[in-house]
């Protein structure tokens, strides 16, 4: 079973010179201020409203660029005329109810199809408290882009291009449906001794791969609870009718052995799936559709970049966070001293801002600044790229689309990537109110 693409087999099909790394504009700014903005967050809590993430306002002024409020950007007539023809009046309409904005950054060439592009949103990819304070409102987007969803495939041949995919998910997805089947009758009917086995060996398999994409957006976890309540409750009031003793202990022992190995499958976590192994939520309303048979999946990822645009974020992070350190440390008795009115406020800003000039030539800030340029190219341009790379090895190894449907992150933008090719692109993203 194929899983990930490797770079070679794309670029075998396609070979295209990525282009060289440039500056962060608009949501990618935006973007990139939340992974830096961490590491000023626990320097916050130590010292507030003194630290903060300074390094990102003053020093960076791309970073304080403000996003174009797109819902407020009006079509010119033949971006509307597109948009109604790409989408249709109707669908049009829903769209923006909800919610969404609709916006044609590039037009077709006359018969050229169009790259629709919903901005997709998901949970930070790096686990942990980062994840939490950097992440949007996940499972609340998911539900709003689940009434149009289906319709925007449509568009494309009923197939979207999805965020995170890079293998071929047929196999997983009988074998999910297979879980689910078996899970459903455990909880639905009476338990008897001899299916405790069975019933052990699927909770084994489910645990294994509750972080995989389509067992957790698939397989409603609070069954998977009573489930478990239910097996241990019946354990724990099993009544063996045997009469011979030692088949009387070897039946007590398995009771025993059974309640441990239910306690234990809870621990575990190893994919056995074909997965992309990251645990993130990113696709839970298209892969609801693709569960249920109304929508295909193409890829767009590589596990080549998919890898080095994680270790990327994971260095700016840290990147960041160890400038912030140096920070407090160097600032920490300056501005002990200004609180307790030590110095003026002029002296104190003057000794600040030696002190920046001197963290400017710190190992730390070129750390940082070269961790920024990595991050442009490989969490954004390299992966555009092999989206777009990746669309046209779909239609050579299987059929030509009317339109491309695409579920990406929201901070992407692919103009630069199909400007030349007559492909037009269509941004679908919510906006906030």
């Amino acid at each position: 079973m194929e899983r990930y693409r490797t770079e070679d087999s794309l670029n075998n099909s396609e070979q295209e010179e990525i282009p060289e790394s440039s500056i962060p504009k608009g949501r990618r700014a935006r973007s990139l201020k939340k992974v830096l903005a961490i590491g000023a967050v626990a320097l916050n809590n130590i010292f507030p409203g003194q630290l903060g993430a300074k390094e990102l306002d003053k020093d960076n002024n791309t970073l304080k660029e403000e996003v174009l409020d797109v819902s407020e950007k009006e079509l010119t007539v033949e971006q509307k005329r597109a948009a109604e023809s790409v989408l249709g009046t109707e669908l049009l309409v829903e769209i923006r109810k909800i919610g969404f904005n609709v916006n044609v950054p590039l037009l077709a060439e006359k018969g050229g199809k169009y790259l629709i592009h919903i901005g997709q949103r998901h949970e930070y990819p790096i686990k942990g408290i980062d994840r939490a304070m950097a992440g949007d409102d996940y499972s609340g987007y998911q539900t709003k882009v689940m009434p149009f969803l289906k319709h925007l495939a449509d568009r494309g041949g009923g197939v979207i291009f999805t965020e995170g995919v890079g293998y071929d998910m047929s196999e997983s997805k009988k074998e999910v449906l297979e879980l689910n089947k078996m899970l459903l009758c455990f909880d639905s009917s009476d338990l008897i001794f001899g299916d405790i086995p069975q019933l052990i060996e699927t909770l084994k398999f489910y645990f294994e791969n509750k972080e995989h994409s389509l067992v957790r957006d698939y397989i409603d976890r609070n069954m998977v609870d009573r489930i478990v309540m239910k097996a241990i409750k019946f354990l724990n009031s099993y009544q063996t009718s045997e009469k011979d003793k030692d088949k009387l202990e070897l039946e007590q022992g398995r009771v025993e052995t059974y309640k441990e190995s239910i306690k234990s499958c809870s621990s575990l976590g190893k994919f056995t799936l074909a997965t992309s192994g990251s645990g993130t939520n990113l696709n839970s309303a298209v892969f609801k559709l693709y569960m249920a048979g109304e929508v295909k999946i193409a890829p767009t990822e590589t596990k080549e970049a998919n890898s080095s645009a994680l270790n990327v974020l994971k260095e700016l992070q840290d990147a960041g966070q160890q400038l912030e350190l140096v920070r407090f440390k160097k600032t920490k008795n300056l501005l002990n001293r200004k609180k307790a009115g030590l110095i003026s406020d002029d002296r104190a800003s003057a000794e600040m801002e030696k002190l920046e000039n001197e963290l400017r030539q710190s190992p730390e800030y070129v750390r940082l600044e070269k961790a920024k340029e990595k991050y442009e190219k490989l969490v954004f341009q390299n992966r555009e790229e092999i989206v777009k790379r990746s669309i046209k090895y779909y239609e050579v190894s299987n059929v030509a689309l009317p339109n491309y449907v695409l579920f990406f992150g929201t901070a992407h933008n692919f103009v630069d990537q199909f400007k030349g090719t007559g492909t037009g692109v269509i941004k679908i993203e919510y906006t906030e109110k």
